[in-house]
C-alpha cells in the first residue's frame, strides 16, 4: 500500500493537533497540582493513567487515520503538537492559573486569619478568663473530696456504722464499751 505525501503530511498534521489536544487535556492536572501537593506515589499514579488515556486514543486514532498501521512520524507529530501547546497556550495558562492559584490562596489565608482573630481567639480567651476563675473553686473542691474519701477502704467487705455509732455508744456508755460493727459482703461484677 503506497500512501501520498499529501496523505503522510495530513496524517502528521492529525496527530499535531492530537499532541496539541492531549496536552490540553493535562491541563487540569497541572492546575489541580497547583492548589493540592501530592505527593510523588500519586503523581505517578495520576501521570501514568493520563499516559493509559492518550494511549488509548493515540491507538484509536491511528486506526481512523492510519488505517490501522502506526508509523513512527506519528510520535513526532504527537510531539511537536504536545511541545507547540506547552510553549504558547500552555505556559499562559500555567501563568494565569498560578496568579489565580496564589490570589486564592493568600484570599483563603486572609479568611482564616480573620476568623482566628475575630472569632477563635476571643472565644479561646473567654475560656481561659473562664478556668482561671474557677481553678480555685474547683481545686478546693477537689481537696475537700479527697479529705472527705481519705479513710474510705477499697475492700470487698465493706463495714456499716463501725466508727460514728460505736463513738455514740462509748459516749453513752462510759461502763460499758461494747462495739457494734456489721459487716456486709459485696459482689463484684460478674460474681453469682
Amino acid at each position: 500500500m503506497y500512501e501520498t505525501t499529501s496523505q503522510n503530511l495530513t496524517e502528521l498534521m492529525m496527530f499535531a493537533i492530537l499532541g496539541f489536544v492531549l496536552g490540553a487535556l493535562y491541563e487540569p492536572i497541572r492546575i489541580s497540582r497547583l492548589f493540592v501537593k501530592t505527593g510523588t506515589l500519586a503523581t505517578a499514579i495520576e501521570d501514568f493513567l493520563f499516559l493509559s488515556v492518550c494511549g488509548v486514543i493515540v491507538f484509536a486514532y491511528s486506526l481512523e487515520f492510519g488505517a490501522g498501521a502506526f508509523r513512527l512520524f506519528y510520535l513526532a507529530g504527537l510531539l511537536f503538537g504536545g511541545v507547540v501547546y506547552f510553549l504558547t497556550v500552555g505556559k499562559l495558562i500555567s501563568i494565569i492559573t498560578t496568579a489565580f492559584a496564589n490570589a486564592i490562596k493568600a484570599a483563603v489565608k486572609y479568611v482564616i486569619n480573620l476568623i482566628h482573630k475575630r472569632i477563635l481567639l476571643p472565644i479561646w480567651q473567654i475560656l481561659v478568663k473562664y478556668a482561671q476563675k474557677t481553678s480555685p473553686q474547683i481545686r478546693t473542691l477537689y481537696e475537700i473530696i479527697e479529705k472527705r474519701t481519705k479513710h474510705l477502704k477499697n475492700t470487698a467487705v465493706m463495714r456499716y456504722n463501725s466508727g460514728a455509732s460505736n463513738l455514740r455508744k462509748s459516749r453513752n456508755n462510759k461502763n460499758h464499751e461494747t462495739k457494734t460493727v456489721i459487716k456486709a459482703k459485696v459482689r463484684k461484677a460478674g460474681e453469682a
